[in-house]
């Protein structure tokens, strides 16, 4: 949509070339009166609104704006499905109520040996990995929480901190 600057009135190289360039990619032009106004000469069709579905077009038109353009303002309403993703299943462990007393006492409990006899760093760490896991899994078990709606992608750690300080400020 906008100011093409080729009249459509006319049959001219120019507006028969926008037209086949147009259509083959799929696009239409939906027709509208003369959109720039003349005195000295004949009225031009200069902006266009291209659709490359016209069934959803609910309704377009235009505007005479005589006070500050000698261009009528054009518009569209077009009706588009939005896209809704589907949920997502995500893991999380509420550490929240965790008793971390006791949770101390497994983690000096629990036998280390097998991290340090391990042969490799990658060894190492994928036994240490299990072995904290386990720990969690008995004082924070993960459950499956649906999430419908994703962060804004724009909500960022750094934001997120920020908001949770405006919100304790305003709670003071």
């Amino acid at each position: 949509m906008g100011d093409f600057n080729t009249d459509l009135l006319q049959d001219t190289y120019r507006s028969r070339k926008l037209r086949d360039i147009t259509r083959s990619v799929g696009l239409q032009v939906l027709s509208l009166s003369p959109t720039h106004t003349n005195r000295d000469c004949p009225d031009t069709w200069l902006d266009h609104i291209y659709v490359s579905s016209p069934d959803c077009v609910l309704k377009h038109g235009q505007f005479p704006a005589p006070g500050f353009s000698k261009y009528d303002l054009i518009y569209t309403s077009y009706n588009i499905k939005t896209f809704k993703p589907k949920p997502a299943i995500v893991r999380l462990r509420n550490f929240a109520r965790i008793d971390t007393s006791i949770l101390g006492k497994d983690v000096t409990d629990f036998d280390w040996s097998s991290v340090l006899s391990a042969s490799s760093v990658n060894d190492k760490v994928s036994i240490f990995n299990k072995a904290v896991l386990k720990i969690f899994d008995k004082h924070v078990p993960a459950h499956l929480v649906k999430v419908k709606r994703q962060p804004a992608p724009l909500i960022t750690r750094g934001v997120r901190m920020a908001m949770r300080k405006r919100d304790r400020a305003f709670g003071r």
